[in-house]
């Protein structure tokens, strides 16, 4: 993650760079071993799978009427 007005050609460069290490195969076995998989996205991805999850979680947040003390 990056805050809101990242220059696009750096969220790229680390995006390209973070899929690299998470999908080395080192990485994988490690990770594999915890029960973890990569999810591996480009930019525009991980931003619409960023707020499905918050609407998800929110959903159940709610559901199960949790608040702040």
């Amino acid at each position: 993650m990056a805050h809101a007005g990242k220059a696009k050609a750096i969220i790229e460069r680390l995006n390209a760079e973070i899929t690299k290490v998470t999908t080395s195969d080192d990485v994988k076995v490690a990770w594999a071993r915890q029960g973890a998989s990569p999810l591996v996205m480009n930019p525009a991805q991980f931003e619409q799978y960023l707020h499905e999850d918050i609407a998800k979680w929110a959903k159940v947040i709610a559901q199960a009427g949790i608040t702040l003390d």
